[in-house]
């Protein structure tokens, strides 16, 4: 099982090149520059792209760049980001929640938890 960890993108995608191989990319927050939601869509499209292509999970958290999805929180209306802003289904925004992945190695599984 391979994790692999990034941040601070601040709405910049990265070749796939540039990232290592793995199972899961877990993204530490900042997605966005200024949290505006043009760039809150490209980066839902760079990790569309990522779980299709690269990694069987991408697992993000916001960071104090990310102002839209705090915005959703105090709304309520964080159905809107899981289900509509990141429809992929490998494709998880955490807050406040847990998330149990469940991988087939083998005959025996394995479990990360977030």
């Amino acid at each position: 099982m391979k994790i692999v960890c990034i941040a601070d993108t601040h709405a910049k995608t990265l070749p796939d090149s540039m990232l290592p191989d793995g199972d899961v990319l877990v993204h530490a927050g900042d997605v966005t520059n200024n949290g505006k939601r043009l760039q809150m869509e490209s980066m839902s499209q760079w990790f569309t792209h990522l779980a299709d292509t690269k990694y069987e999970h991408i697992v993000f958290v916001a960071g104090n760049h990310d102002f839209m999805l705090d915005a959703f929180r105090t709304e309520g209306h964080e159905y809107a980001v899981n289900g509509r802003l990141f429809p992929h289904p490998r494709v998880h925004y955490l807050r406040d929640e847990r998330l149990w992945l469940n991988f087939m190695d083998g005959k025996a599984g394995r479990t990360l938890k977030f």
